[in-house]
């Protein structure tokens, strides 16, 4: 140390570390001397490896037989609240720890959280956030102003149920109050719907009625506006269109239609001699006088002769739309698809845009008539619709079923067409 020195003389008259502090306590220096010490020799030797504040009686341990420390291995200090277990086995001995100690657990507060933006939380490719940037709706504003009165109080937005109408077509929902459920648990269905977290959204029973108050033109209405924004944006080639149709479930049960009045007299139509409660409230027969007596003729002859499914069933029923009807839905008629059992169904006959899919006419119609029957009424509407979006008139598409007495080409690749499944869909 001597010998390194260069300008600067000191005298050094230490030979150790203790003699250096003792030095400098003489001429009245205070040193820390905290860092010239390891902590992890004072911890282990006065407090042990216990996670505790150090205490008096720490201090003067006992040293270990040998008369030295006992020193832990490196896996028990690595793993202090690990239970080290030794065993042994195929003659040597071998060491299994017991983990689980560290394994982390999520804890819910459910405080309030101040600052939160719904904008925030909904990606910006979400099919509803595009639905609410891409579509205009303040159209129906105007559409529906006719609809409403000056005084009372203020209703439903008619956007918001439209909108509740969309998501329950997408979400497969009939029921609105499960609607109204569903929707108050996803954050990009409230963004659709403009509604913030901590806002109600609207009773089920206010939809209901709100959608008695909608004519069928207002459906109409929205779906043109929906089509021709489609059409400005290239979506729509106009040529050709693949037409289909095909039974949709109606939302009423097959076990409870009733039996219709006969005109002229108080109680319901008998085809057979078995007791019936009478309905006032059903509706009148208005089929002719010898389709009831074919009907009643056809009913009469034995169960085991019928080749319809569950004829023989002891709870089977004969029923007919001329003669029976659904009190919930008159519309709805009883329809019977080959291979599947007898349902109250409706017909849904569509027409569809090959270039992108774009459903480019739709309409409903009674289940018990044949397909093809409804299909010039399907074409006349496309027309129309695409004569007013000023595209051509279209070439049709459709199955051999469809094209009985009409000119359609037929369906050669229809999974190519890209129609849209109707099966798992209500009206």
């Amino acid at each position: 140390m001597l010998r390194g020195q260069t300008d600067i003389k000191y005298p050094v008259v230490w030979t150790s570390l203790g003699e250096y502090l003792a030095y400098l306590e003489k001429r009245g220096v205070s040193c820390i001397v905290a860092s010239f010490i390891g902590v992890t020799t004072v911890r282990p030797g006065t407090s042990g490896q216990r996670s505790s504040r150090p205490q008096a009686g720490n201090r003067a341990r006992k040293p270990s037989q040998g008369g030295q420390q006992k020193t832990k291995t490196h896996t028990e200090r690595t793993t202090p609240k690990s239970k080290v277990v030794h065993s042994k086995g195929s003659g040597c001995c071998s060491t299994r720890i017991r983990r689980g100690k560290m394994q982390g657990k999520k804890p819910f507060l459910d405080k309030e959280v101040t600052r939160f933006r719904l904008s925030e939380r909904v990606q910006r490719h979400n099919l509803y956030r595009r639905l609410a940037e891409l579509v205009d709706w303040s159209f129906l504003y105007d559409a529906t102003r006719a609809l409403y009165g000056h005084t009372g109080q203020p209703s439903l937005d008619p956007v918001v149920f439209f909108k509740l109408a969309l998501v329950g077509r997408l979400e497969n929902l009939v029921s609105d109050r499960r609607l109204v459920e569903h929707c108050a648990l996803l954050l990009d269905i409230l963004y659709f719907l403009g509604y913030e977290v901590n806002e109600e959204l609207p009773w089920h029973s206010t939809v209901s009625r709100t959608r008695q108050v909608f004519p069928a033109a207002v459906f109409e209405h929205l779906f043109d506006h929906v089509f021709a924004q489609c059409v400005a944006r290239g979506l729509v080639a106009g040529d050709p269109q693949a037409v289909d149709s095909a039974p949709v479930k109606a939302n009423a049960s097959l076990e409870a239609v009733v039996e219709k009045q006969v005109a002229g007299t108080g109680g319901p139509f008998r085809a057979t001699d078995e007791p019936s409660q009478p309905t006032p409230a059903a509706p009148a027969v208005t089929a002719p006088a010898h389709q009831l007596r074919s009907l009643a003729a056809r009913q009469a002859r034995p169960v085991v002769h019928s080749s319809v499914p569950g004829s023989q069933h002891p709870k089977a029923r004969l029923l007919s739309n001329k003669t029976h009807c659904s009190p919930t839905d008159p519309d709805a008629h009883i329809s019977i698809k080959p291979g599947k059992a007898r349902a109250l169904n409706y017909l849904c006959s569509l027409a569809v845009d090959t270039a992108r899919s774009i459903i480019s006419h739709v309409q409903a119609d009674y289940a018990d008539s044949r397909n093809s029957l409804h299909l010039p009424r399907l074409l006349t509407g496309l027309q129309r619709r695409l004569r007013t979006n000023k595209l051509a008139p279209a070439r049709a598409i459709g199955r051999r079923g469809l094209r009985q007495g009409l000119e359609l080409r037929p369906a050669r690749s229809p999974a190519r067409l890209g129609s849209p499944c109707l099966g798992s869909t209500r009206p």
